[in-house]
């Protein structure tokens, strides 16, 4: 009877801290359970949330990730939310692609260029490579790499912090120091149509390329490894 006394105890000791030990486990493993990507039935606190988590622990060290900004484009009807890595809109914000402008209806999830071409790698193999700028999806480095596998901004065509938007046509604030200057060093907007020539009501500017994309044995200049 003692022995059975004995077992019982020690059972229920065991069952004890099994429990003690899943609910203090239980929670931080959750932390980290993650989705890869946003759902778009999440509210726009839920995506904020991905979101930051997302930077911090797969981006925030990444060399062109640092160069990204925002901008809006409400020069006419239609007002958006746009990034200078080729997203327009996003997911669960306003505004994305909000029309009649300032009404709060927004008609878009989130939309943005993909741009693929046939080329010959360094094993003589050809491949089509197709780089996007989406928020919601695109290619990381599956092996935990700093940068994304798609469309980066490059550094120079806004104005660098503390500043966070894209250059914009009616804030010379925002211009980029490798912009056009005039005869006196005064920066140009460097317009459609010629250097300090504005043509649509709101216009913006930015540079991109998928340089950071490293999932193919592509280098378009032989002579530096470093530049895909």
């Amino acid at each position: 009877m003692k022995y059975f006394t004995r077992m019982k105890l020690h059972i229920s000791y065991l069952l004890g801290a099994s429990l003690l030990v899943f609910f203090m486990v239980g929670p931080v493993s959750a932390q980290f359970k993650k989705p890869n990507k946003p759902m778009k039935y999440w509210t726009k606190e839920e995506f904020q949330k991905w979101e930051n988590y997302f930077d911090g622990y797969r981006l925030s060290k990444a060399t062109a990730h640092r160069d990204r900004k925002f901008g809006i484009h409400n020069g006419n009807k239609i007002r958006t939310l746009f990034y200078n890595y080729g997203s327009i809109g996003r997911p669960n914000t306003e505004p994305s692609m909000e029309w009649p402008i300032y009404s709060g209806h927004g008609y878009g999830y989130e939309f943005g260029p993909l741009i693929g071409a046939q080329v010959v790698t360094v094993q003589g193999d050809t491949i089509g490579i197709f780089d996007d700028g989406m928020i919601d999806g695109g290619d990381t480095d599956p092996t935990g790499g700093e940068n994304v596998w798609g469309w980066e901004p490059l550094p120079g065509y806004a104005a660098p912090a503390p500043n966070e938007r894209i250059a914009m046509s009616n804030d010379p604030s925002t211009w980029g120091p490798l912009f056009p200057k005039d005869d006196k060093g005064n920066l140009l907007w460097p317009g459609q149509y010629g250097n300090g020539k504005v043509t649509a009501d709101l216009e913006s500017y930015f540079v991109m390329d998928d340089r950071w994309n490293a999932e193919f044995g592509y280098y378009p200049f032989p002579s530096d490894s470093a530049r895909r």
